[in-house]
């Protein structure tokens, strides 16, 4: 009994160890040299990245549940290719382009369904809590009106704030191939937003 406790104690303090004290760097190399503390690495890894890529995903195929599972698939994938990761970029864009891949091979295989309003929470402004909810409202039913492709675009600039290289480089575009799609993305959006 003795020694349960002892080692899950030392679970606990290594644990908490590795959610503050490494980098993600750090915690990749933890995982992919398969020490003692790569599955508590791991763990460490997804809890810091999970929230974000299913905001991500939400926005990008409109199901939270749906995103939810991708997002599950992406950290799947993520943990047998960590040993690939080579940090020619953070670890967040690494994740953010496997993200976005598994996202429109979704997108490939179902037919678009509408974004979830409440994904728009960052709205905020000087109006009442109604009108909150009715801009959130009417953005996502415009973003789901949006092609998936301009769709995808818009979210990368906007909700996830890239630049127009780094989105370039997600999406393998080259800079006025990006600039053209972000132009196209706020057109399809605009003309969505006007005819809610």
């Amino acid at each position: 009994m003795f020694a349960l406790r002892h080692i899950f104690n030392y679970l606990i303090v290594a644990l908490e160890e590795l959610r503050g004290d490494y980098t993600d760097e750090q915690l990749v190399k933890l995982i992919v040299g398969e020490s003692v503390e790569s599955s508590q690495a791991y763990q460490v890894l997804v809890e810091r990245h999970q929230r974000w890529m299913v905001g991500m995903l939400t926005n990008l195929v409109g199901d939270r549940q749906e995103a939810e599972d991708l997002a599950q698939n992406v950290f799947t994938r993520v943990f047998f290719a960590l040993s690939k990761f080579r940090g020619d970029s953070s670890l967040k864009t690494w994740l953010r382009t496997i993200a976005t891949r598994e996202a429109y091979s979704h997108h490939r295989k179902r037919s678009d369904k509408p974004v979830d309003p409440g994904d728009f929470d960052h709205l905020d402004g000087a109006r009442g809590e109604q009108s909150r909810v009715d801009d959130r409202d009417a953005l996502a039913d415009a973003l789901s009106r949006v092609p998936y492709p301009y769709r995808e675009i818009i979210v990368l600039r906007y909700v996830e704030e890239l630049e127009l290289d780094e989105i370039g480089a997600q999406l393998e575009l080259g800079k006025s191939a990006t600039k053209m799609r972000l132009k196209r993305a706020r057109d399809y959006f605009k003309e969505a937003y006007e005819a809610a």
